[in-house]
């Protein structure tokens, strides 16, 4: 990490400070992109986060700001690689946020984001049935059933992924998906 990251995270709840700025509402796009960033980068060390500071990444998902929902989205993929994370963040109705972008107008990009984000938290099961209950389900297969086109491959084969980590996790979740057709 760089010695600006390595400062942040070393001083005593500098996430969350830094988050704190966030909050404040500044009406500065380019300032809440650049805090936004910054989480991520802080997220991308790895390892098990507070819940202050996975409640600060799910709380940003809910912006209109296309960076602050890619660096958001990604921060939230790099926390969930840690198992306990995800359980935390299912807790901190991450999945909601999820699935509230992929039913917005968010860029396709960011869609990515976040369906690989889906995917990951939907390891666990409870995050996977959540998903499932919160209409994730019909939103991945509208992405699998995209026209095939180069430009949205990535986004198929991330819905595809995450549709299938849906269906291992019970025969509920299967047979709501077995109600579609492709």
């Amino acid at each position: 990490p760089s010695d600006a990251s390595r400062a942040l995270l070393e001083t005593d709840r500098g996430f969350e400070r830094l988050f704190s700025v966030y909050e404040l509402e500044t009406g500065s796009r380019a300032l809440e992109a650049a805090i936004a960033a910054t989480v991520m980068h802080l997220v991308f060390h790895g390892g098990r986060r507070t819940r202050e500071q996975l409640e600060a990444i799910v709380k940003m998902l809910a912006s209109d700001a296309s960076p602050v929902l890619t660096y958001s989205s990604m921060a939230l993929w790099a926390a969930a690689c840690d198992q306990d994370n995800r359980a935390e963040l299912g807790e901190l109705f991450a999945v909601d946020g999820l699935v509230h972008v992929l039913q917005s107008h968010a860029q396709l990009r960011i869609k990515e984001y976040v369906v690989a984000g889906l995917w990951l938290i939907s390891c666990d099961p409870k995050n996977a049935i959540r998903a499932t209950m919160h209409g994730a389900v019909p939103l991945l297969v509208g992405m699998v059933l995209f026209p095939f086109e180069k430009a949205y491959v990535p986004g198929r084969t991330l819905a595809i992924g995450a549709l299938l980590q849906l269906v291992e996790t019970s025969t509920d979740v299967l047979n709501v998906v077995a109600q579609y057709t492709f």
